[in-house]
């Protein structure tokens, strides 16, 4: 009968170049093996006939080689996978435990005072301890900037001009708004005087006809109508000035408008 091979033992620690070559040689040997069983049959061939292929049994020499051959395959593999692999962890824990008692290396420098002409060039940031936010009092368009990002400025320096053309239209309305009240309040100061004439007049007549009334020149009913043409004018010398009055104020008022104007155009 056939005798199985035992199988290729799984060495976890054998490499796999190793585990390779065990296998090639394992296939020399059966090859081997099946060739001389061919021979013992050819030889035995005429003595036995009659008994079957299957019933002839291996030499004894073949089975001594074969656990020979396998018993220096496993010594091999023992010795090229398992040895290195267990010197290079011994080796690996006499060095963990040769460094784990070996002292801390602690590298310092004594202290010394340094040379008055040292220097250290550190990098930084410069950070303000106070913003204060320019705001321009009149909207418009930037026409000049006389500083830039981080120079710096003194109170009352001019920083920059804007160009406000809606802000220069207004000082010219109020420019032309003052020429208009400068012109009421003559207006108003010649119609004063020309109410303060007419008041005159008026006071005159009236005095005369008081004067002929008493004679018995004048009826009364005509004097009447001269002393009330006086307190007309008298009344009218009141109103304009009034008018003036308010002439001057309007022209005090443009006055204000325009200064403003051209203070916030500054």
């Amino acid at each position: 009968m056939e005798t199985a091979l035992p199988p290729v033992p799984q060495h976890p620690l054998l490499e796999p170049p190793e585990e390779e070559k065990l296998r090639r040689e394992l296939e020399s040997l059966r090859r081997q093996l099946e060739q001389e069983r061919r021979q013992n049959g050819k030889r035995n061939g005429g003595k036995d006939g009659a008994d079957k292929p299957g019933s002839r049994r291996p030499r004894r020499r073949t089975l001594w080689l074969l656990g020979l051959g396998l018993l220096a395959v496993l010594l091999i593999a023992f010795f090229v996978g398992f040895l290195p692999h267990y010197r290079r962890e011994k080796q690996l824990r006499q060095d963990a435990r040769a460094e784990a008692k070996e002292l801390p290396v602690i590298t310092y420098i004594l202290a010394a005072r340094a040379e008055g002409n040292a220097r250290i060039v550190l990098p930084g940031n410069i950070e303000t301890l106070t913003d204060s936010p320019v705001l321009a009092r009149a909207d418009g368009y930037l026409k000049k900037r006389y500083i830039d990002i981080g120079d710096r400025v003194k109170s009352g320096q001019l920083l920059a001009e804007i160009a406000a053309p809606d802000l220069d239209q207004q000082v010219d309305q109020a420019r032309a708004q003052l020429l208009e009240a400068n012109a009421a309040l003559r207006q108003a100061t010649a119609s004063l005087d020309q109410a303060r004439a007419n008041q005159s007049l008026a006071r005159v007549t009236a005095e005369r006809w008081a004067a002929l009334l008493r004679r018995g020149a004048v009826s009364p009913q005509d004097n009447d109508t001269q002393q009330t043409a006086y307190r007309a004018q008298t009344a009218n010398v009141a109103a304009m000035e009034e008018a003036r009055t308010a002439a001057e104020q309007n022209v005090m008022a443009a006055h204000a408008n325009l200064y403003r104007l051209i203070e916030l155009q500054g």
